[in-house]
């Protein structure tokens, strides 16, 4: 298909008057083929988040409340019914008109509380309760392992505004002005009854009594702490405890209090706060304006960055381990914001336009894009570059006097930002790729192979046809230390040394990225993965099918020589290898915070720690980003208990499955059997083996995404029937031998009678005879 594409671009090269038209025909794949739309503003600074909403599967967007429960599920609570959220896909529990369907009996679903099995193990799938409440009259219900067991409160006709842990073995249930306490056995314990409207509950250490938020204050069911007075007018919304301090979310802001002082200290104020959660770094505060994020040490609301504005934000909820978090709005849905959000600054650019090749030149940085020109970013101030002959730019690279090397669809354009000059060569050339050694200039070209330049401008060498380039479509260059020159083309790798010989690597393979490191040279292809290429030969080959490697289309390759990881760009965000030597690749795609939608030709690059990720649509700034963090650990569940011990002959069986927040892509699983190479099972979810041999077994199976993996180890021993005893053994030996001895006895005594009786009627034979006895 890419072959087509370049003989169609071919055709429209000839002709001079559609000569733009060629934009739309050499991009790097098929996917980044669309409409360029007008946009006169500069980009502007963003963050990723995915909206889960009924368009994605959510039964209303109404969504009151919402749980992460310990195997990674995420409860909404919605007024259409109750979800549990993978990642990929729902769960649904409805109210069902059937009167004797196993169904919730509520629509109007206000409050989520869910106590899981204490740790998965190997042998055991997940189990878990989920304490439901309704808004609609229907009371309590709880749902285990995906039915209905238990209705509590029947009869009576009690709206839930929430459900609380008391303690591990006590769950509160706030109606109303009413507080129901239950054990986990579902027995109700006690019953308290308030004049206010109850809104949080949070349970006071040592008095062993309740702490309640209401409409029109704070309450207790026990003596009032020291220090609270202060809140016995005003609406509290939430409570959130961390070690032996109380965060307070009322409607005059953030306040916290000390069990230990009794002092009460206001935090955040100025704005209603509904809901609140702490993570590692900062807080999450729900308000009637949005999400708030605040740095711990930067406590001011005016210092906070808000997310989602002009959203209630009635509940929130945070997963540690990968970093993202939720935000359940009164009407929009939920919203998923990604991890590591504080460490990357987003820029939104024109749609449909792939920025690239950015760096910092001269204390400013410059934003080179195929659609939208050359951006110049000074501090913050976004300024477009005018002057230049297209803004179709296509490859960008600084030299060593601060100058800027654009190609483009009209040739390449030498640009000094400091005098403002332009200086136009090869003006017939679609200039694709380009690189430098800091005394010459690479030029890559569509047709007519590669132009070598100096820094003064002058032409000095070419390399195409005549000096045996088969391909003269130059998708990316790149410099050896031994001044050996490494193409990439549309039909494989070129190398050219410094005789002039002409060497092809990989024919019939899209080079669309190079990168030397130490003795490898690193080979990004479309379609193809990565090839490592050492002494003239393949020495490894990383595929999505071999490894967790993002995308098969490798478009840009960076090496941080300090630290020594390999970053790659892929059509799905950035996969790296700690050392060379690593087998492994960590990911970093939408989920985890990157803005651009597809990451396309030259998307990284690196100046002053700053690593730079432009794209489809935009581009990320990554600042301080954890690049020595483990791959994130998702739950992966077997459905069936897995036995440790088996009988010969008998099959074995597991169905397995994981749970999987961070990827927008479909998860795997691949398992191997006694350290055999990994078997993908595609879209199945069960492992069958008909019969395993004697002895004992090992299986791995792993559960993995763009952006995590769940590991599991079974150990299974086969046992095969009793065997004979050695003194069984010997005695049938015995008896065989004797046996044997016996038969070959009576056989050679057989055949001396039969001898001796032959010998006897001869004789009476002969005898008859000489008698004349003869008939």
């Amino acid at each position: 298909m890419l072959k087509k594409l370049y003989r169609v671009f071919q055709d429209h090269r000839k002709r001079a008057a559609q000569q733009e038209k060629r934009y739309q025909l050499l991009l790097v794949t098929v996917a980044a083929l669309c409409t360029h739309l007008q946009a006169d503003n500069a980009p502007k600074q963003t963050v990723s988040t995915k909206h889960i909403t009924v368009e994605s599967g959510l039964l209303s967007n109404r969504s009151p409340s919402i749980f992460k429960d310990d195997h990674g599920f995420l409860w909404i609570a919605t007024y259409n019914g109750l979800s549990r959220y993978n990642g990929e896909s729902f769960e649904h529990f409805q109210k069902s008109l059937d009167p004797n369907s196993n169904s919730i009996n509520g629509t109007q679903v206000n409050a989520i509380l869910v106590k899981t099995s204490p740790a998965w193990d190997q042998n055991h799938p997940p189990e878990y309760k989920a304490w439901v409440g309704f808004n609609d009259g229907k009371g309590l219900q709880v749902i285990q392992n995906g039915s209905v067991v238990k209705t509590l409160l029947s009869g009576k006709t009690v709206n839930l505004n929430g459900l609380y842990n008391i303690d591990d073995n006590k769950i509160a249930v706030a109606s109303r002005n009413e507080v129901y306490l239950f054990d986990e056995n579902f027995n109700e314990l006690n019953k308290l009854t308030f004049k206010d409207n109850i809104t949080a509950i949070m349970p006071l250490r040592g008095s062993g009594g309740l702490l309640l938020g209401t409409r029109s204050g704070i309450r207790f069911s026990k003596s009032q702490p020291k220090g609270l007075s202060a809140l016995n007018h005003v609406a509290v919304k939430t409570f959130h405890r961390v070690n032996d301090k109380i965060y307070i979310g009322t409607s005059d802001g953030l306040k916290v209090y000390d069990e230990q002082s009794q002092a009460l200290t206001p935090i955040l104020t100025d704005d209603t706060v509904y809901s609140f959660k702490m993570t590692e770094e900062t807080f999450l505060l729900g308000t009637q304006n949005g999400l708030l994020e605040c740095d711990k040490n930067l406590l001011n609301f005016n210092q906070c960055k808000r997310y989602f504005a002009n959203n209630y934000i009635l509940s929130i909820a945070h997963d540690n381990a990968s970093g993202i978090s939720w935000a359940a709005t009164r009407d929009n849905g939920v919203f998923q914001l990604a991890p590591n959000r504080l460490n990357i600054q987003n820029f939104k650019g024109k749609p449909g336009t792939h920025y690239h090749s950015i760096t910092s030149l001269n204390g400013k940085k410059w934003i080179a894009s195929d659609g939208d020109g050359l951006w110049e970013n000074d501090n913050g101030r976004l300024t477009q570059v005018s002057g230049l002959p297209s803004k179709n730019i296509l490859s960008m690279i600084p030299d060593n006097y601060g100058r800027l090397w654009l190609g483009h669809f009209k040739g390449l354009t030498v640009f000094n930002p400091g005098s403002n000059k332009i200086t136009n060569l090869l003006p017939n050339e679609v200039v694709l790729s380009l690189k430098t050694d800091g005394q010459n200039i690479y030029v890559g070209t569509d047709s007519h192979g590669v132009f070598i330049f100096d820094l003064n401008l002058k032409q000095r060498k070419t390399i195409n046809s005549d000096r045996g380039l088969k391909s003269q479509t130059i998708t990316s260059l790149e410099v050896a230390n031994s001044n050996e020159l490494w193409i990439g083309t549309t039909d494989g790798l070129f190398n050219v040394t410094a005789n002039r010989e002409v060497t092809q690597f990989l024919p019939e393979h899209v080079i669309w990225s190079l990168k030397q490191v130490d003795d490898a040279l690193y080979v990004g292809t479309q379609s193809k993965g990565i090839f490592i290429l050492k002494n003239g030969s393949v020495y490894k080959n990383f595929t999505t099918f071999n490894s967790n490697l993002l995308s098969d289309t490798i478009t840009d390759i960076e090496h941080l020589v300090d630290s020594g990881k390999i970053i790659f760009s892929t059509l799905n965000g950035i996969s790296y290898l700690e050392t060379s030597a690593s087998d492994w690749f960590k990911n970093f795609d939408r989920k985890r915070g990157l803005f651009p939608s597809e990451f396309l030709r030259n998307s990284l690059s690196l100046s002053e720690d700053v690593l730079f990720s432009g794209g489809t649509n935009g581009w990320s700034e990554i600042n301080n980003f954890d690049f020595s963090a483990e791959p994130v650990s998702l739950p992966l569940y077997t459905k069936t208990e897995v036995p440790s011990e088996i009988d010969y002959g008998t099959p074995v069986s597991l169905k397995v499955f994981g749970v999987n927040h961070l990827s927008q892509f479909p998860s795997n699983i691949s398992y191997s059997l006694n350290n055999n190479p990994m078997v993908n099972l595609n879209s199945e979810d069960s492992i069958h083996f008909a019969q395993l041999p004697s002895g004992k077994h090992l299986i791995r199976i792993m559960f993995h995404s763009k952006s995590g993996v769940g590991k599991r180890e079974f150990s299974i021993n086969i046992v095969s029937p009793e065997k004979p005893s050695f003194y069984l053994y010997m005695t049938l030996f015995f008896f065989s031998a004797f046996g044997l001895f016996s038969f070959a006895v009576w056989y050679y005594h057989r055949n001396k009678l039969e001898k001796v009786i032959s010998k006897y009627e001869g004789a009476q034979a002969e005898l008859n005879h000489i008698l004349g006895h003869d008939e």
